[in-house]
């Protein structure tokens, strides 16, 4: 007796998605094999992290050297945890140290900073990809990319839950600790040429 051979059967939509899916995951090797060949790993790596933690600690404390701009703690808390998806790369960059931060830095043009958006970009994609792969996010194809959301309401509920418990239980100082001045003047102290009248006239 010949044995009967189940074959599963898959509706329109299952394909759909398997078809998203693996557009999805092309995309993702596409962006791999870009980021590998951006043109900053060309530059020192010095060039390279200099620019990465001035950047996060601009957001964290708008700006220094007189430069303004407006503080946002979230992205350059952000900036940093992300910094491990790209490590890998940074291997690639020739280890010269260079005269100081001004000569480290001079490398950094229109072009460059472009480049360092396309990395950052790229870091918060590599945080997405395990969520989809997971079942976190389903993955719909339009025209201007790929639209993420999660996959019903009861899930978006326990998300918002977590993340509220999260920051409930999260320490929050009722006062605002002095700041360290102390530690500032001896620092300064240390430095060649350092004033610390000046210092103190600043901090009063």
């Amino acid at each position: 007796m010949t044995p009967i051979r189940v074959v599963e059967k898959r509706s329109e939509s299952s394909f759909a998605v398997s078809n998203v899916l693996d557009e999805f995951y092309k995309f993702e090797k596409y962006a791999d094999a870009s980021v590998a060949e951006l043109s900053i790993w060309k530059l020192p790596i010095r060039s390279v992290l200099s620019s990465l933690y001035l950047s996060a600690d601009a957001k964290f404390v708008g700006g220094r050297f007189n430069r303004k701009m407006p503080r946002d703690a979230d992205v350059g808390t952000a900036m940093i945890s992300r910094l491990s998806y790209v490590s890998s790369y940074f291997g690639k960059s020739p280890t010269d140290i260079g005269a100081h931060i001004d000569d480290a830095l001079s490398v950094v043009d229109v072009a460059v900073a472009r480049d360092f958006e396309q990395l950052l970009g790229y870091a918060h994609f590599c945080e997405i990809v395990p969520l989809v792969r997971n079942g976190f996010f389903t993955v719909e194809s339009r025209e201007s990319g790929f639209h993420l959301r999660h996959p019903n309401v009861d899930f978006i509920r326990h998300e918002e839950n977590d993340i509220l418990m999260s920051e409930i239980v999260l320490p929050h100082d009722l006062v605002r600790p002095p700041y360290p001045i102390q530690h500032c003047i001896e620092m300064v102290k240390s430095l060649r040429g350092g004033n610390q009248g000046e210092i103190q006239r600043q901090s009063g």
